[in-house]
């Protein structure tokens, strides 16, 4: 294993993790809640020197990556950015329980998209939590549909659905070159189309807090906004529903569309 490679991938993760945070510290100072702010902020500066550190002290490798280092850096980050990512919720977790485990599971079910929070019904989640909820939920999702594109495909070449594709015929190739441009493409579809809804749905008059949330969950199939499942959505019209539906469809094959863009780069 080219643990060099590894490594610095992993940190190189860290400092995009770092400034997911820091944008949504800016946005809690913007919505004026104060409380949040370094909430946000601390853990941005403590990723950061983390990953900076990891940066310097490890030289560029030597040696070309394999797919199974890329098994290794996504094993990591199911491991660490959980944890990593769990300090904005400890806060508002049940606080009569093991407020870190519960904090990790948060984060944990924003990232793979199922959205169940152990947060109390009565609690309103802040702005910038809803933002965060919303990050991870998109972060989880083009997380798990890159791995699947790259690093499931390279280490089963020949097997069904996903593990088909033409992303890595390329001969003599960094491994981490063409998860590189299988990420960015991923990137555009997921950020793009869920762009598109929240945009909709705001011209169809669904308050900011809503659209973000609802046009989130339609595209990762989670629930980003936990009372969004207990009360309807204030102006919800038939057109707007449909939009939804579209939206979940767009996010249940995305995996499909992403993939045919990167055999579309290719030719």
């Amino acid at each position: 294993m080219n643990y060099a490679s590894v490594f610095r991938v992993t940190a190189l993760g860290g400092l995009v993790l770092a400034v997911l945070y820091l944008v949504t510290g800016l946005i809690a100072l913007m919505a004026r809640e104060s409380a949040l702010v370094l909430i946000f902020i601390v853990p941005s500066a403590v990723i950061t020197v983390i990953s900076g550190i990891t940066l310097l002290s490890i030289d560029k490798p030597e040696r070309p990556s394999r797919p199974i280092d890329g098994l290794a850096v996504a094993l990591l980050f199911w491991l660490l950015a959980p944890i990593a990512l769990s300090v904005p919720f400890l806060p508002v977790v049940d606080q009569n329980g093991p407020v870190l485990l519960l904090g990790i599971y948060e984060a944990v079910s924003n990232l793979t998209t199922t959205g169940h929070s152990l947060v109390a019904p009565s609690v309103v989640l802040p702005a910038s939590l809803i933002v965060w909820r919303a990050t991870l939920h998109l972060l989880g999702a083009i997380a798990f549909i890159t791995m699947a594109m790259t690093v499931f495909a390279a280490l089963n070449l020949g097997g069904p659905g996903i593990h088909r594709t033409r992303f890595f015929t390329i001969p003599r190739e960094h491994f981490f070159d063409a998860v590189t441009r299988s990420l960015r493409l991923v990137v555009i579809f997921t950020l793009a189309t869920t762009a598109l809804i929240c945009f909709l749905l705001l011209v169809g008059g669904i308050a900011p807090r809503d659209a973000l949330a609802l046009s989130t969950s339609v595209i990762t199939t989670g629930l980003v906004d936990p009372d969004l499942a207990v009360q309807p959505v204030p102006g919800l019209s038939e057109i707007l529903v449909a939009i939804i539906v579209i939206g979940l469809c767009l996010g249940t094959l995305g995996v499909i569309f992403a993939d045919s863009l990167s055999r579309f780069e290719l030719r």
